[in-house]
């Protein structure tokens, strides 16, 4: 955020929240419940530039950190991760519902605690 501030360029941030993992977590066990953070992580890494990176940010939400790029950019990224990772477990008895909220520094907000706040 501070090179970001420095450089006079947006930052987005995208938060990935899985909405029924519990319920997933209870059906399959931990083993196929850690599959599906597993693979968004990997379908989320395939997709970001150098520049990028993703944190793991709760048990069921995984973050995205992208300098130098507006939501115009995230957004279509985004549905594209989340359509992947839905599509990898639609053979499953429960649909995966997964959901995403997006922030720009500076548009929303000048500092990680605003940004955050938006998307959580």
């Amino acid at each position: 955020l501070v090179n970001a501030r420095n450089l006079k360029i947006p930052l987005t941030i995208i938060l990935f929240s899985i909405k029924n993992f519990k319920r997933y977590y209870t059906l399959y066990g931990r083993m196929e419940a850690r599959k599906i953070i597993d693979a968004l992580e990997t379908i989320i890494r395939t997709r970001l530039s150098d520049t990028d990176f993703s944190v793991r940010f709760d048990r069921n939400k995984v973050l995205i950190v992208l300098p130098g790029k507006n939501k115009k950019y995230a957004v279509p990224l985004a549905n594209t991760v989340r359509n992947e990772i839905i599509q990898y477990f639609k053979q499953k008895e429960v649909q995966l519902l997964v959901t995403f909220l997006s922030s720009e520094f500076p548009e929303d907000g000048d500092d990680l605690y605003t940004l955050l706040d938006i998307i959580d």
